[in-house]
């Protein structure tokens, strides 16, 4: 059995299996501090222009975009 993922959206939409009011939403997710970067977004938000290894301050300039934060260990 082969399992095809696409990387940058793998945990984007992990979160909306997990809540699927957000299936719909333009979805982003960031590691916690320090870096604060963008690790997966959903097709919704790339269309939007949100990119894997954006920072905080550049993904918190689109608007209507929900965020999925995640610590790092």
């Amino acid at each position: 059995m082969y399992a095809i993922v696409h990387p940058p959206s793998f945990s984007a939409q992990a979160a909306a299996h997990e809540r699927p009011e957000l299936r719909k939403s333009p979805l982003r997710c960031s590691m916690g501090p320090p870096s604060e970067t963008v690790f997966a977004a959903n097709r919704a938000a790339r269309t939007l222009g949100v990119e894997v290894g954006m920072n905080r301050l550049q993904a918190e300039s689109f608007s209507g975009i929900l965020s999925s934060s995640h610590r790092g260990i």
